[in-house]
């Protein structure tokens, strides 16, 4: 009993710090652990080897859910970064024309099919005038590789900086960026292929080239 108290104390404790990751991957890591401490009672009551059960079960899960969260994290970081460049790039030929920024948007948004052209055109269908703190709210979700890019914009619209010349330098910037990412993911491609390789490779090697020798051994020794 006094070992199940303890697990039981430890989970508590576990709730109550785990707060910054139960933000970070979903609202779901301090119910995660509220289950894991009454799992651990009610197990520990009725079967105490079922608190390794518990343990090993919530730890599988808890990390299996760590990892699922920060994958999205990564692909959609990836997708920012590939667009960045794209939608820059339509902007300077917009603004170039002659369109200010809420027109340059509006053209460029039959083409906004990413993650930062959906917040552009979403900024600029609910700006209701305060366009500059709507570009800046919208495109802030999506972390360091559009911070430029949105200051440029908040600072046109605010202060009425030029676009063009800024633009086709941020524009320069993000595809140094994408290509930054993608040599990056090209080096990670041997590690990532190594145990799909190995794991496949492996056993078609042991069924062709060793299966058969240890079987004619055994029947010659038979």
């Amino acid at each position: 009993m006094a070992g199940v108290m303890v697990m039981v104390v430890v989970a508590l404790v576990a709730v109550r710090t785990v707060r910054p990751l139960d933000a970070e991957v979903g609202g779901w890591v301090r119910p995660g652990a509220a289950v894991f401490a009454i799992g651990c009672f009610v197990g520990g009551l009725l079967w105490p080897p079922a608190v390794v059960v518990v343990v090993l079960g919530s730890g599988g899960v808890f990390v299996s859910g760590v990892v699922r969260r920060r994958s999205r994290q990564r692909r959609h970081r990836r997708a920012v970064v590939a667009e960045v460049p794209q939608i820059v790039d339509l902007l300077v030929l917009a603004t170039s024309a002659g369109l200010l920024l809420p027109q340059a948007i509006d053209a460029v948004a039959p083409c906004a099919t990413g993650p930062v052209g959906r917040s552009l055109v979403a900024a600029r269908s609910g700006s209701r005038g305060e366009l500059a703190r709507s570009v800046a709210d919208a495109l802030g979700v999506h972390g360091d590789p559009v911070r430029p890019l949105s200051a440029l914009l908040v600072a046109n619209v605010r202060y009425g900086t030029p676009l063009v010349e800024p633009l086709e330098r941020v524009g320069d910037a993000a595809r140094r960026a994408h290509r930054r990412q993608v040599e990056l993911d090209a080096r990670r491609l041997p590690v990532q292929m190594l145990l799909p390789l190995v794991a496949c490779g492996l056993p078609a090697f042991v069924l062709v080239a060793i299966v058969p020798v240890a079987l004619s051994i055994a029947g010659g020794l038979g």
